[in-house]
């Protein structure tokens, strides 16, 4: 369906029944059909919610500029345009997981459980150059392709700015499989669980990048797990 958020309309889907309900957001340029290898499951556990952002798949293109809390003010917008059931569960992959860290951040009373999927942290680009001047060049022309059209210089100083998480449950799901810049990438995941002291890290073993591709079944589990959370 296409939802008016104020002159504008995202493209979206929901299924299941049930609270809390799970939303759902993508990698930077990918659409609502990227869930599909855990959605089927997933609405068999709960409500759940996925959607395109402003300018990918369906949703209209944003006249403002595309920064990290302006995405949170979209899907905000969205989910109470849509009446559905506060609070919410959010799980974001890679890019999507920091536009999830900014919204738990800046509206905590909208969360009842947050899980990371590999996700995009504000001090990557600074932290894979002191790694290497090679790797950090290689991670930003990384971002300017799948982020295009997204500021994500400003997102990542708007995560700094904003407010810590509040001790919701959080599970950061995390890649195992190796890469050159392996032991960067898991400080920097380690420090995403540490936002609260509740904090659960995953190591999805066989899996890269996109740990709901390689291993749906650890996804759907963690995610139920974070239902029976909120349902408590």
């Amino acid at each position: 369906m296409l939802i008016d958020i104020g002159g504008r309309h995202l493209a979206a889907e929901f299924a299941g029944e049930g609270a809390p309900v799970v939303v759902l957001d993508a990698f930077g340029g990918a659409g609502l059909d990227v869930w599909q290898p855990i959605w089927q499951q997933l609405t068999q556990i709960t409500g759940v919610c996925c959607y395109d952002r402003a300018g990918t798949g369906q949703s209209d293109p944003s006249t403002l500029p595309m920064t990290g809390l302006q995405l949170v003010a979209d899907l905000r917008a969205l989910l109470i345009k849509t009446a559905t059931p506060l609070p919410v569960i959010l799980v974001g992959a890679s890019f999507g997981g920091a536009i999830m860290q900014l919204y738990a951040r800046t509206y905590p009373e909208d969360v009842c459980g947050l899980v990371l999927l590999d996700s995009m942290h504000c001090d990557q680009v600074a932290r894979f150059y002191a790694y290497s001047q090679t790797w950090g060049d290689e991670l930003v022309a990384e971002i300017a392709e799948h982020l295009a059209g997204i500021e994500w210089t400003t997102t990542a100083q708007q995560l700094r700015d904003a407010l810590p998480l509040a001790p919701i449950p959080l599970a950061v799901v995390s890649r195992g499989k190796s890469t050159p810049v392996a032991a960067v990438w898991s400080e920097l995941q380690k420090e995403l669980a540490s936002q609260v002291p509740t904090g659960q890290q995953i190591i999805a073993e066989q899996s890269g990048h996109g740990i709901h591709f390689d291993q749906p079944e650890l996804v759907i589990d963690v995610i139920r797990e974070m239902v029976i959370k909120g349902e408590l």
